[in-house]
């Protein structure tokens, strides 16, 4: 072969190679890693974006995508878009545990798409990391869910932060974690500079929304979103005399079912002052529970009036689902500290980076 007809061959296979990629992408449905494809100068490409946007729920992302398609669309763009359409519905049914439909449709998916000659197995492959990724099918571990190493994803969810001693305390023994640390008290926001966490400024709940939270001036350990609750456990200063915030909060139970299609192992710790018993009661109703693999939590019945045998029926109840530990960070707490805690805390954390 002469050096042009290797230039030629070569030029061929730079241009088919990203459609090839694509396409494999496609067929496993790994939707996260094709809505990720940046250089789009094909409309085919375009369109398994835009499906792929679109599986994800990032409608507005599709509407842009699909923008920039002809005005009279190829036939297999339309195929592909055809078959976004039928796996949402396979998806839909395998939700509303419609097994026949649900792989009448996965199938018609891909079948749509592509030439259904020996595409037995790939249809095989489409259902189970659809169902996988609607945590349906355990034995298949979903491509979402794995990092770049192809390891399993894990999670730590950190629920009442506080000054990011949670976080330090769970990184020291986990390193292999992602973290999420939601925390709703401004004043403690700014330790979290170069935290290994994500931090969500809002405050978890069994409801989206606003709530009222009254802050512990003390050392704001015992804010809360209980309106029964002393936010100074001492009770030296009373609730009417504390600030009160409005805050965005969130349902923990959604959050964790959106990130169970992500993360194989998710480890959820409570410290919510009183809040902990309506979270594990809504997530105990619509069966999100089950996506936890353990619970760290500090449990404050006796700081709202719970009588304790109420508590331990509470506990009893959840007992089946996870292992249940106690939690407390405070050895790793710097907030209203001096300064030999500070400068231990940032030798740690120059460990952990």
């Amino acid at each position: 072969m002469s050096d042009t007809s290797k230039q030629r061959h070569h030029s061929k296979l730079d241009t088919f190679r990203p459609m090839i990629e694509c396409y494999n992408l496609w067929q496993f449905g790994d939707w996260t890693s094709l809505a990720q494809i940046e250089t789009i100068e094909n409309e085919e490409l375009l369109a398994l974006k835009a499906c792929a946007l679109l599986q994800l729920g990032q409608t507005e992302q599709a509407k842009h995508a699909l923008k920039d398609l002809p005005e009279h669309p190829s036939e297999q763009t339309a195929r592909l878009l055809l078959s976004g359409l039928f796996n949402t519905l396979g998806k839909v049914h395998a939700i509303l545990d419609d097994k026949e439909n649900s792989e009448k449709n996965f199938k018609l998916a891909i079948e749509s798409g592509i030439d259904t000659t020996n595409s037995k197995h790939i249809i095989q492959a489409r259902k189970n990391e659809q169902l996988a990724q609607l945590n349906k099918f355990k034995r298949w571990i979903s491509l979402d869910s794995l990092d770049q190493k192809g390891e399993i994803k894990k999670l730590f969810i950190d629920c009442g932060g506080h000054d990011g001693c949670s976080t330090i305390k769970f990184k020291l023994s986990n390193p292999t974690y992602e973290i999420i640390t939601f925390e709703g008290n401004p004043e403690l926001w700014p330790y979290y500079e170069n935290l290994p966490t994500q931090l969500v400024k809002k405050l978890v709940s069994d409801y989206t929304g606003e709530v009222e939270f009254t802050i512990d001036p003390v050392d704001a350990d015992g804010s809360s979103i209980i309106k029964e609750k002393n936010v100074d456990f001492h009770k030296k200063v009373k609730n009417e005399d504390c600030e009160v915030l409005v805050m965005p909060c969130i349902d923990l139970s959604d959050f964790i079912e959106q990130k169970a299609r992500y993360y194989q192992e998710i480890v959820l710790k409570l410290d919510v002052e009183g809040a902990e018993y309506a979270i594990l009661e809504k997530m105990h109703q619509d069966g999100t529970l089950k996506y936890i693999t353990k619970l760290y939590a500090e449990f404050h019945w006796n700081k709202i009036d719970m009588p304790k045998e109420q508590h331990d029926a509470f506990i009893e109840k959840l007992n089946p689902f996870f292992e249940i530990e106690d939690w407390d960070a405070a050895e790793f707490s710097v907030h209203k500290k001096g300064k030999s805690e500070q400068k231990i805390r940032q030798q740690i954390l120059s460990a952990i980076n």
